[in-house]
């Protein structure tokens, strides 16, 4: 046999085991290197839910903050908003946010309003995407720069429709099976969840969707035995004129205060309770004055 066979041989084996190696740190560098970048990207996600995307401009009352991890804050003036907050209002707590893009939610008595999503991309507006979920009570939406830009990513969430807006002012007051949206500008567009509305998507839904203009003199009227949202005439009340004018010597001059016509007790009620916030500071203002006066003593 050739001497260098032996030789020869060797050097293969070695020569694979070298390759092998080779390959097996290869591997383990790519394992590393991915492992590293989504470490990377994880706390990017999470650092953007703790930037703040608003601030709280008016309180009264008792209202709270709710954060992920369930930590529970009494609001203050100046308190940071940020991504998956929740605001929770008692029955004399009203709250106003102001967002980064001059966006303007107010939020009043017995409410409870989550912040699902807010990013603002101020170099291309266009590209923001803003979400909330009102789980109950009323809330008023004063659309910003991210919600002129994207209309189509802007959606509002109640426990059994959505509304998508038109760049818009909007009230809104929901229970868990009954909802009244009146528009003070703009428009909304108004759709019960399907399976081509889900409470998961952005933007107004076209199925089933019912649009609602400020110069419409209606409101939008939903409930969970309905197949379609529908449209209720609107009629000033005296009372609501009173109180217009009374609150507009120390809010300024505001649309007039509406409620719906109907039969059904329970939905007149629930109209009444879409009005604007500016009236409802002056009774909320003397509750919250009183509650801390008491709390004082």
């Amino acid at each position: 046999m050739n001497s260098k066979q032996p030789f020869n041989f060797l050097t293969r084996i070695i020569s694979s085991a070298v390759l092998c190696c080779l390959a097996l740190l290869g591997g383990a560098g790519l394992t590393v290197a991915s492992e590293y970048e989504l470490s990377s990207e994880a706390p990017s996600s999470a650092s953007r839910n703790l930037q703040p995307i608003g601030t709280i401009s008016l309180v009264l009352g008792r209202a709270f903050i709710e954060s992920e991890g369930n930590n529970r804050e009494r609001i203050r003036m100046g308190m940071m908003v940020r991504q998956a907050d929740r605001i929770v209002t008692e029955s004399n707590g009203h709250v106003h946010i102001r967002f980064i893009d001059e966006a303007l939610v107010s939020v009043r008595p017995n409410s409870e309003l989550e912040i699902l999503a807010y990013v603002f991309n101020e170099e291309d507006p266009e590209k923001s995407s803003i979400k909330f979920n009102l789980l109950e009570g009323t809330a008023r939406a004063v659309s910003g720069n991210a919600a002129k830009a994207a209309r189509q990513r802007f959606r509002l969430n109640t426990p059994i429709a959505a509304i998508g807006v038109r760049g818009t002012d909007f009230v809104v007051t929901t229970t868990a099976t009954l909802m009244t949206v009146l528009v003070n500008e703009g428009a909304v567009v108004v759709a019960p969840f399907s399976d081509e509305c889900v409470a998961q998507g952005f933007g107004p839904c076209s199925t089933n969707a019912v649009e609602l203009t400020a110069d419409s003199l209606q409101l939008i009227e939903f409930d969970s035995n309905m197949a379609l949202p529908r449209l209720v005439p609107l009629v000033v009340s005296e009372e609501s004129t009173e109180q217009l004018q009374g609150a507009a010597s120390n809010t300024g001059a505001q649309p007039p205060i509406v409620e719906a016509s109907g039969d059904e007790e329970d939905k007149k009620a629930t109209s009444k309770e879409v009005v604007m916030e500016s009236v409802t500071s002056v009774g909320v203002a003397d509750d919250a004055a009183a509650d801390d006066t008491a709390a004082n003593n």
